[in-house]
């Protein structure tokens, strides 16, 4: 399979907020790179909508995104969504 990433990805594994006006969520970055985060939320966050991701205390600085694919798994007889944001550079 052809990676198409423009840059590379880092595994991660700390804690984020991603809001906007109707969304407060805690979720766990899995990995991250100049272009994006993954991220596994517990909450399905909408595809093609902007949000904040603040990664404090990482960064104090805020970053705008948007959710560009989904997927729902199980893990632990729990569900969770494995989410992409794309990042504003």
């Amino acid at each position: 399979m052809e990676n198409r990433r423009h840059y590379p990805r880092y595994e991660s594994e700390f804690e984020a907020r991603i809001y906007d006006a109707e969304l407060n969520l805690s979720v766990k970055v899995i990995d991250i790179s100049e272009e994006g985060i993954g991220v596994i939320s517990e909450e399905p966050i909408g595809l093609d909508t902007e949000v904040n991701i603040s990664l404090f205390p990482i960064s104090e600085g805020l970053l705008k995104g948007t959710p560009v694919w989904s997927s729902y798994f199980e893990k632990n007889q729990k569900y969770y969504y494995r989410i992409g944001v794309k990042t504003d550079t």
